[in-house]
């Protein structure tokens, strides 16, 4: 159940917090899992009149639900009370009052069991702990996934490394391509490089929607990436590797973003071709590989 008297862009964030209200009646907790769902990121602007519910409110809604309390015996009749609360207070509206109420009718027509409500756990003492009792714990590392790959360091240095990664790559685009089967890995790599770059877009020869892995060729890889190119346009580059590789990406902080990379020097990246029926077009080509090593460091065009 959505609220609909809010904006859209505020709709599931207060929900959140009504349903999360709503759990400490029955002694429950909230846990946080990895999404289920994958869309385009599209950056877009939203003015700040759609999010005005959410940003303008929530400390006051934070401070009501703390202090609000049900007399009532049932959790469905609590369900209720809270949300006519949070209509009287003005967090939401009568019509969100009348859907809810509905949403409730549908869950006891499918037979929907109530859990026993718990409520008078908030209100209970709670036992005092003396200063012998208190122990610190300083965590000496900060677990990270990785694809056999160990980061050591304690808990400042791996948020300072974060930071000056993601402030590097953060608006760079990782395309990689896996020759292999994607089920076993496509996650993994998503969780590898996705907390450094600004999205990783995995391609293989086999679609996979479940995913979120495009078709592609390798032999005809430069025919997909344009599309790429265009849905990220405002992206600062793009960088292209094959799941055969771990990219350490923390020795790239210094390279320069603003030139071609390569991890072959040029006189070992080009094939030689005969120019027999084609040498109109191939002496074109030429000219133009010509002009294109010409603006690279000297030290990549030597043998």
């Amino acid at each position: 159940m959505l609220p609909v008297s809010v904006s859209s862009m505020a709709s599931d964030v207060l929900r959140g917090y009504w349903g999360q209200r709503l759990l400490w009646e029955l002694g429950g907790y909230v846990a946080v899992y990895p999404p289920t769902a994958h869309r385009f990121d599209r950056i877009e602007a939203y003015p700040f009149a759609e999010e005005k519910d959410l940003h303008v409110n929530v400390g006051r809604l934070i401070d009501f639900l703390l202090v609000w309390r049900s007399d009532k015996h049932s959790f469905f009749e609590t369900i209720l009370d809270l949300s006519f609360a949070m209509a009287e207070e003005g967090f939401w509206t009568e019509q969100d009052v009348k859907f809810t109420a509905a949403w409730l009718q549908d869950l006891i027509a499918v037979g929907y069991q109530q859990p026993r409500l718990m409520s008078l756990e908030l209100d209970r003492p709670r036992a005092s702990i003396g200063h012998g009792d208190r122990k610190e714990f300083v965590p000496r590392k900060l677990p990270s996934v990785h694809l056999g790959v160990e980061e050591t360091g304690t808990v400042s240095t791996e948020i300072g490394n974060l930071i000056r990664w993601r402030k590097n790559f953060g608006n760079v685009v990782l395309v990689m391509f896996c020759s292999g089967p994607v089920e076993r890995t496509a996650l993994e790599w998503r969780l590898l490089y996705g907390r450094i770059f600004k999205t990783v877009v995995i391609l293989s020869s086999q679609k996979n929607s479940d995913l979120y892995v495009e078709e592609a060729k390798l032999d005809h890889i430069y025919k997909h990436l344009p599309k790429i190119f265009d849905r990220y346009s405002s992206a600062e580059g793009f960088l292209f590797v094959e799941d055969d590789t771990i990219l350490n990406y923390w020795n790239l902080l210094q390279a320069d973003k603003s030139k071609i990379w390569t991890t072959d020097k040029v006189s070992k990246s080009w094939t030689s071709v005969k120019p027999t029926g084609n040498s109109d077009w191939f002496s074109v080509q030429a000219e133009l590989v010509k002009n294109t090593v010409s603006t690279m460091p000297l030290e990549t065009r030597l043998n």
